[in-house]
């Protein structure tokens, strides 16, 4: 049972707060009062308790977070130099309630921070605190009662079921516990009855959570009933409740599983499009080493398309499944070539004004950015030219602050991340993030692990890195939520140099170099 809520300690501080939707609105136990979010950044919620105070739990309820991911962090000195993870990195499945236990740790400062988010976001109900934990299992049979249910359901022409939606399910539960030590009861269960059930408010309540990790509820006691049947005897206690509230699975942190594998399985391809709707094209294989092989993928398997007019690999690749770009890479040379597709042919257009490979890019076919790369000319043969595509030709952009090549994007022409990559003579392998407003680059937050040959995918607030190569094969992933970058789900296969598409959310990783030296040609899944 958790009640207890490190925000109730102080006022807690957020990224932004629409009008009308106070941050209180999160530590009053109040499903129908919200904080909400003036946009769709990643958001921070950080409270000063004064003191060293422990948790060992978090709870939402009542909010718009689902496909989002949390994260809780704690600190004693205002995450200046001490920032502790207390949990990693959550996704959240579900629009019902959310409770998830993790190792007790005891700091001052506290801080929750969502990640991921589609919408401006809201919440009901926040606690992050001590979970209460009873002595004893509930007496008998366990069995919640639905007592009260809406769905959606749809139904075809002939009247059969396609499939149903709940909206929600009001549950009740008679609970009894036996064998209660008096001074359990005294020191915990009185103090949650006089400070918070007693008041009709909401706790989060998991029956068993290590037994039925999936059953959790934000229940309240009803207001007919007390301690029922309180009593002593031998200094044991015998006690019941009866709880009423809103039930809902909980939430779990999904993985990455497969899809489809290739039908050519290559390195240094590049990618375009969404999971569902996704094109790789370009890239070395076992077979060529300047392949011109276009596949397109459907969320289950791939499919031959057209070739590109001018095979090559270390190429960068921008836009959609039916209309997408390819630009630069090596054909034996640095190469210039950029090629349009319009979901069935590729069509030569304007070349870059320079020639190179292992570069990153990103946007839409007819607002397209590249960036960074090996040209041969510039320091150590890296460039830091960036250059702007209006669908039908080149322009020179504000340059990199460092040239590097072998790294990854995410975002748009106007708004990109370029993160990872090699730098020469420096710390090769780098860490250093730069950010690109439609005219110049600035440094942004650095990454935890420093590769080269990786791919992104998002956008310049929600961004994930996979995969890469250190002198190793490496399966970590990042994340990033417009704040800083965070560990991830880890690949199933570590790999270097794949192709990647869509979201955070939905992201889509395939090909690549394995560790056992192989082309690859398996697809990974993300779906939160």
């Amino acid at each position: 049972m958790l009640f207890d809520n490190r925000f109730a300690d102080a006022v807690p501080t957020v990224t932004s707060t629409e009008v009308g939707y106070s941050i209180l609105n999160l530590c009053d136990w109040r499903e129908f009062t919200y904080w909400k979010s003036t946009s769709v950044a990643g958001q921070t919620i950080t409270v000063d308790c004064g003191s060293a105070k422990t948790a060992d739990a978090i709870g939402v309820a009542a909010h718009n977070l689902l496909g989002a991911k949390v994260r809780v962090e704690c600190s004693s000195d205002n995450f200046a130099a001490d920032t502790t993870l207390a949990m990693d990195n959550t996704g959240i499945a579900s629009d019902g309630v959310f409770f998830v236990p993790f190792t007790s740790q005891s700091k001052r400062y506290w801080r929750v921070v969502f990640s991921g988010l589609s919408e401006q976001c809201y919440v009901g109900v926040l606690a992050l605190g001590d979970v209460l934990t009873f002595e004893r299992p509930i007496d008998g049979d366990y069995t919640p009662e639905i007592i009260d249910q809406t769905a959606d359901v749809n139904d075809s022409q002939n009247g059969h079921m396609l499939g149903a939606t709940l909206g929600f399910a009001q549950s009740r539960s008679n609970i009894a516990f036996q064998y209660m030590t008096d001074a359990w009861f005294q020191n915990s269960m009185q103090a949650a009855w006089d400070d918070h059930l007693s008041k009709g408010l909401p706790v989060f309540f998991a029956p068993s959570y290590t037994e039925q990790p999936t059953d959790v509820f934000l229940y309240h006691v009803e207001s007919s009933s007390g301690f029922d049947g309180i009593y002593q005897a031998g200094g044991l206690r015998w006690f019941g409740l009866d709880l009423r509230g809103v039930y809902a699975p909980v939430m779990t942190q999904l993985v990455w599983s497969m899809g489809g594998g290739l039908l050519t399985p290559r390195r240094h391809h590049a990618g375009a499009g969404e999971q569902s709707a996704g094109l790789v094209f370009g890239g070395e294989s076992l077979l060529e080493s300047y392949a011109d092989d276009t596949e397109s993928f459907n969320g289950i398997g791939w499919s031959s398309e057209n070739s590109l007019l001018t095979g090559r690999y270390a190429l960068a690749g921008a836009g959609s499944q039916s209309a997408a770009l390819s630009f630069g890479g090596q054909t034996g040379a640095y190469s210039a070539v950029t090629e349009e597709f319009d979901g069935t042919n590729w069509a030569a257009a304007n070349a870059m004004l320079v020639a190179r490979d292992y570069v990153a890019g990103n946007g839409t076919q007819t607002a397209a950015l590249v960036f960074g790369g090996v040209d041969g000319i510039g320091y150590a043969l890296n460039s830091k030219e960036t250059e702007e595509y209006d669908g039908v030709s080149w322009s020179a952009g504000g340059s990199l602050s460092t040239e590097r090549s072998g790294h990854s994007a995410a975002g748009t022409q106007t708004a990109v991340l370029c993160f990872s990559g090699y730098i020469p003579y420096a710390s090769p392998l780098t860490l250093g993030v730069e950010e690109y407003n439609g005219t110049a680059w600035s440094a942004s937050d650095s990454i935890i692990l420093g590769r080269q040959f990786a791919s992104g995918v998002g956008t310049a607030t929600d961004a994930l890195l996979m995969g890469g190569w250190t002198g190793l094969y490496r399966d970590e992933v990042e994340v990033y939520d417009g704040v800083a970058w965070a560990s991830d789900m880890s690949l199933l296969t570590a790999r270097y140099g794949p192709a990647a598409a869509g979201t955070t959310a939905a992201a889509m990783c395939c090909g690549g170099r394995g560790a056992s030296d192989d082309y690859l040609g398996s697809t990974e899944l993300l779906t939160r």
